[in-house]
């Protein structure tokens, strides 16, 4: 027989206000008062915590089989995300999950990572010309643009209009508020709360529709070249999804991987740049490295290897900021972890904000300092550094997020001088304002100002 977890010392109410006011001070103050693995008293009952990477090791490998993503839900009141994505390889469970996992796995081999690349590259200079022209720009919702043509032509395989773009961009931002709002309020309340959401279910109801008219229009086109499209293609079991009883699973898996694959890189890249206007030292450094590899490598193979430094960045900007700074997920059965009862059905929360900036696991926590990632890639515990989340979940995309990132920032400051656009008060790094909603976001955005180069 386990024991019982220690629990925070507040109750639901003053749990849910301090929370509102510094969400993630609020888990790590927890995490002092009763360690690394605590109940907290929250809106959806006991909520178990774990900023210990031993326990989230064991869970995630021992137990996977008893842990699942997310929280179930109600027909009455599905999460924000399944309303517009249903069941795909990025939420599902048990053998879905695993075939379509193992069988997308090639959709991001070096062949696909390289043409992935090349979009990105050429979006980056189709759209920073426009960046200029603006004078000021917010820098994610900019780069967002970016990283949705890397998802429309590299896995949809058609083209987005600027309005299409808009209307994808306003559907995540639904989400992310709706989601957001299901974990403050618990799924009794959302559901009550649900008439408020018309107009996102209206919003969601002309997303899949756009979707699917995508997918309508690249089956059509021979010169298509959506990849992840081609696959999902085959697996519904024929040449024409238009006309395929399982075009609806189609649309689910694209909505699915949109979702996840836009923002992680726009909001990681943005830490970066706010972090870096901070660090002008930093960023001569990024600029050496990368006007060497673009000087030689814009139509050879393209690599993060071959951004060694910038990846460096990443990796610590990933470190102090994780875009997804809680790994939700919840208990099928019962489970004993190290002697502490964990009982089935119980939300759980992996802490990835709290592991990573523990001195137990990163030395000097609280320090900006890209040379700590100078190994390599194989070296990184998955269990201590979470941003891509662990388990049988892990991103299967992380390669090409990383990527992504490498490429953006050495594309910028390859290319520009970037300035503050806002009244500069200096944080120290580890401070930097921040919004929490699902995701974690620069406060008040980054706005900067983007100064060509002289040569």
């Amino acid at each position: 027989m386990g024991k019982t977890l220690p629990s925070a010392p507040w109750g639901v109410i003053e749990t849910a206000l301090r929370l509102a006011r510094e969400p993630m001070e609020t888990l790590d103050r927890a995490k002092s008062l009763a360690g690394d693995a605590y109940i907290l008293k929250s809106v959806w009952g006991p909520v178990y915590v774990i900023a210990n990477p031993t326990i989230v090791d064991a869970l995630a490998t021992n137990f996977n089989w008893n842990i699942v993503q997310t929280t179930p839900v109600t027909s009455e009141s599905p999460e924000p995300f399944k309303q517009l994505a249903g069941d795909t390889s990025v939420t599902s469970e048990g053998y879905f999950h695993c075939h379509y996992r193992d069988s997308l796995r090639n959709q991001f081999s070096r062949s696909r990572l390289n043409d992935y690349a090349q979009i990105l590259i050429d979006s980056f200079g189709q759209h920073s010309s426009g960046w200029q022209q603006k004078g000021v720009i917010e820098f994610s919702q900019s780069i967002s643009d970016v990283t949705l043509d890397v998802v429309s032509k590299g896995i949809v395989g058609v083209e987005f209009t600027e309005a299409e773009k808009k209307q994808v961009r306003t559907t995540i931002d639904q989400i992310y508020n709706l989601q957001t709002r299901y974990l403050e309020l618990g799924p009794a309340v959302t559901s009550w709360l649900s008439p408020l959401a018309f107009g996102h279910r209206r919003m969601t109801a002309k997303t899949r529709q756009l979707f699917d008219e995508k997918t309508v229009e690249a089956s059509r086109c021979p010169f298509a070249k959506g990849y992840i499209f081609d696959f999902l293609q085959k697996e519904v079991g024929t040449k024409n999804p238009a006309i395929d009883i399982g075009r609806k699973k189609l649309v689910d898996e694209l909505l699915g991987l949109i979702v996840a694959g836009i923002d992680t890189v726009s909001i990681a890249t943005s830490w970066a740049v706010r972090i870096l206007l901070d660090h002008p030292e930093i960023v001569e450094k990024i600029r050496a490295e990368a006007d060497a590899m673009l000087a030689t490598s814009l139509t050879a193979t393209i690599g993060h290897e071959q951004l060694p430094y910038t990846r460096s960045v990443l990796l610590e900007t990933l470190r102090l900021y994780p875009p997804f700074p809680l790994i939700v997920k919840q208990s099928v059965d019962e489970m004993i972890i190290s002697d502490r009862v964990i009982p089935a059905k119980s939300p759980l929360f992996f802490l990835a904000f709290s592991i990573q900036r523990d001195q137990r696991w990163f030395a000097d926590p609280l320090a900006f300092r890209p040379e700590r990632w100078n190994g390599r890639l194989s070296e990184i515990n998955q269990s201590t550094f979470l941003p891509f989340g662990t388990g049988t979940h892990r991103c299967l995309g992380w390669e090409l997020a990383l990527l992504e990132g490498c490429l953006i920032l050495a594309l910028l400051y390859s290319r520009f001088h970037v300035e503050s656009a806002s009244p500069t008060k200096f944080y120290p790094t580890h401070k930097i304002p921040y919004t929490m909603k699902i995701n974690l976001t620069p406060k008040g955005g980054v706005r900067v100002r983007l100064r060509p180069r002289s040569n």
